[in-house]
């Protein structure tokens, strides 16, 4: 599955992937047992939508993504995301991803 990194308004169908990296080390840390695993999207405006991310594969690669549904892109500009995930004990919070949403004709 390819990631995409340039969105357009209104798409969807197209997968968004977030990877939790350890920022010390620079190494992928192992999300396989989060029981929570969660998209934070921020709109150009202050709205933030959170949605439900799913394993790229089995967590152990630290990625997860989310398949944009009809209307979750309904805004042109600079959009940020980050990825929140749950294993007990530990709540885990990703790097912040900046991307753009551009215009049709």
């Amino acid at each position: 599955m390819a990631i995409v990194t340039e969105y357009r308004l209104n798409d969807e169908g197209i997968p968004f992937g977030i990877t939790f990296i350890d920022e010390n080390d620079g190494t992928v840390v192992d999300i396989s047992t989060a029981t929570i695993t969660n998209i934070i999207f921020k709109k150009p405006g202050t709205t933030k939508i959170t949605v439900s991310g799913v394993f790229t594969t089995d967590g152990v690669d630290g990625k997860i993504y989310h398949t944009w549904l009809t209307g979750e892109l309904d805004e042109i500009g600079i959009w940020q995301a980050q990825g929140y995930v749950e294993m007990s004990p530990k709540k885990l919070s990703s790097s912040i991803i900046t991307f753009r949403v551009f215009d049709n004709l």
